[in-house]
């Protein structure tokens, strides 16, 4: 009788011993995690930022882009059909880029 408590009594200590070896890993994963998330924090902030800075600039793009169709310049249509891109997949930075080095290049080759 007194050998099943002593192996009773090892098996609970065995199984306690497991089990604070699980709190400590856990504790350690989450501390671990506390330190990924200390050093991600303040980069969120700057990506808002630059989130918003590009939303503004693409914002931006897309009113000119407007305002040389609605002005008909000859080089802006040139440009969605000869650019050589797909004008689906570009965002309208790079078509505003595109449309204006053209207006550059044709206002160079007629002076």
């Amino acid at each position: 009788c007194r050998r099943i408590v002593a192996l009773r009594a090892r098996r609970q200590m065995a199984s306690t011993a497991s089990a604070n070896d699980d709190v400590r890993q856990l504790r350690l994963q989450v501390d671990k995690l506390k330190e990924r998330l200390d050093f991600m924090a303040p980069m969120l902030s700057l990506l808002t930022f630059t989130q918003d800075f590009f939303q503004r600039v693409e914002c931006e793009a897309s009113v000119q882009l407007m305002r040389l169709k609605n002005a008909k310049m000859a080089s802006a249509e040139k440009n969605s059909s000869a650019s050589g891109v797909d004008d689906e997949k570009m965002v309208d930075l790079a078509k505003w880029l595109n449309t204006m080095t053209d207006l550059i290049i044709a206002l160079q080759e007629s002076a």
